[in-house]
């Protein structure tokens, strides 16, 4: 993927050199804001928007070191906080169109999950949150 942004880039006349190093090293850099770009992943483990977005955009974020939108984090924090489906539902369309204007990072992929069940398979759902496959209602039928 580094070679794919690399070359797009260059069409637009940035000089882009891929680059690797230890994981130590480059979790670091990247969080202290050394690297002008950087690529990291990031996987769901609950269905909750919370648990996209606050680790980018909240006030402990994973990503865009330097970056810094006060209104984004008070709003990732009262959405967190609140009970309210329609409440949440607001401020996390806050939080995205915020985002969608000043792209402090740039989501890139998206996984998708691919289950394999045989026809005597009864009750499997496929879950959107890949580390949560719940299986209590899965049953082979005669």
């Amino acid at each position: 993927m580094a070679e794919a942004i690399a070359s797009y880039l260059a069409d637009v006349g940035i000089d882009a050199r891929p680059r690797t190093q230890d994981w130590t090293a480059y979790l670091a850099d990247a969080n202290e804001g050394r690297l002008p770009l950087y690529q990291l992943g990031w996987g769901m483990s609950v269905a909750d928007p919370d648990d996209l977005l606050r680790p980018f955009f909240g006030q402990r974020r994973y990503a865009a070191p330097g970056w810094d939108d006060r209104d984004v984090v008070a709003w990732l924090e009262a959405a967190r906080r609140s009970a309210d489906p329609d409440e949440r539902a607001d401020l996390y369309a806050r939080v995205l169109t915020r985002v969608r204007e000043q792209v402090p990072s740039l989501p890139t992929v998206h996984a998708r999950s691919v289950h394999g069940v045989r026809a005597n398979v009864r009750g499997f759902e496929a879950s959107p949150v890949p580390a949560v496959l719940r299986l209590d209602r899965v049953e082979k039928a005669p």
